[in-house]
C-alpha cells in the first residue's frame, strides 16, 4: 500500500508522508488539505453479499466474533451498520472487528464508521467508506496517470478512466475489502504531488435521510443531473442562496469551490 518511490517521496514533507502511510487513517484529503473524521468506537459497516434482515445481520456478525447487539440495514447495496455491545477505544479495536467479520464469506466489505466530515454534517449523521477513490491528475502529469497509479497505489485498479465531465479523473477500486485500507490509499494519493486530488467513495447520512453525498436527487448515483444542480447553487464565498444548503458541505453559509471539491470527489456518473 501506498508504494511511494524515493523520488516521489524526496518532494514529499516528512510529516505528510507520515500521514500518507498512517494504515489506519482518521481523516482524508480534501484537495491537498487534511481534514479529519471523527471516528465513531461505537459502530462499524458492512456490505453483505446478499440482502439481509437486521437479525440475520447481527447473528452473521456474532458468529465471525464480533459482538453487535444491533443492526441498521441501510437499504442500499447491502449495506448495514452495526452497532457493537461494548465500543471500542481505538482504530485498532474497530480493524480487528473489520478483519473478524471479512473472514466470512457473506461480508463483501467492511469499514469503519466516522460521525461525519468534522463541521459538516449534522449531528447524528456518518461517514462509510466504500471500496472506491476518485483521483484528479494535474494535466501536465495526465498523460503518465496509469503508470503513475500502478507505481503508487498499486492495490488500486482503473475501473474508469472517464469520471463525468472532470478531466483526467479517474475511478479507482482498491484490492482490499477494509475501509482503513481504502482511506490510506486515497491519502497516499493524495499527497503526491502530480495529482491535484484524491478521495475515498464515501456514503454519508445527515443530510435529509439515507444518501450519497452529493447525490441530490436521490437516484442512487452523483451525475449530470446533481451537477447542474450544484452549478445552480455555485454563488462564491460569502454568497448564500436559498434551497441549497444540502450543497454546502462544510456548512460554512455558502457554496463555493470547497464544496464543488467535494462533489467532485463524490461524481460517479449514472449508476
Amino acid at each position: 500500500m501506498c508504494a511511494v518511490g524515493v523520488i516521489v517521496s524526496a518532494l514529499i514533507p516528512a510529516h505528510l508522508m507520515a500521514a500518507a502511510n498512517d494504515p489506519l487513517p482518521t481523516y482524508y484529503f480534501l484537495g491537498k488539505e487534511r481534514t479529519d473524521l471523527a471516528f465513531d468506537g461505537g459502530r462499524v459497516a458492512v456490505r453483505f453479499r446478499t440482502e439481509l434482515v437486521a437479525a440475520e445481520a447481527v447473528s452473521a456478525a456474532i458468529e465471525a466474533g464480533v459482538p453487535a447487539v444491533r443492526s441498521e440495514p441501510l437499504g442500499i447495496n447491502q449495506w448495514h451498520i452495526l452497532s457493537l455491545e461494548t465500543p471500542v477505544l481505538d482504530t485498532q479495536g474497530a480493524d480487528l472487528h473489520l478483519k473478524a467479520l471479512l473472514t466470512t464469506s457473506e461480508v463483501v466489505f467492511a469499514s469503519p464508521v466516522f460521525h461525519g466530515l468534522t463541521g459538516s454534517l449534522p449531528s447524528g449523521g456518518f461517514v462509510i467508506i466504500t471500496g472506491d477513490v476518485v483521483v484528479q491528475f494535474k494535466p501536465e502529469h495526465a498523460p503518465n496517470a496509469v503508470a503513475i497509479l500502478t507505481m503508487v497505489v498499486p492495490e488500486l485498479r482503473i475501473v474508469s478512466d472517464s469520471v463525468g465531465t472532470i478531466k483526467d479523473a479517474f475511478r479507482l477500486r482498491s484490492s482490499s475489502s477494509n475501509g482503513f485500507d481504502v482511506l490510506a490509499s486515497a491519502n497516499c494519493l493524495a499527497q503526491d504531488t502530480r495529482v491535484a486530488w484524491a478521495e475515498p467513495n464515501a456514503l454519508i447520512s445527515g443530510c435529509g435521510g439515507w444518501c450519497i453525498v452529493g447525490d441530490f436527487d436521490r437516484d442512487g448515483d452523483v451525475d449530470l443531473a446533481d451537477y447542474l444542480w450544484i452549478l445552480h447553487c455555485l454563488t462564491g464565498p460569502g454568497r448564500p442562496i436559498e434551497g441549497c444548503r444540502s450543497a454546502d458541505f462544510d456548512s460554512d453559509g455558502d457554496v463555493d469551490l470547497a464544496d464543488l471539491l467535494t462533489f467532485q470527489g463524490a461524481f460517479t456518473g449514472p449508476q
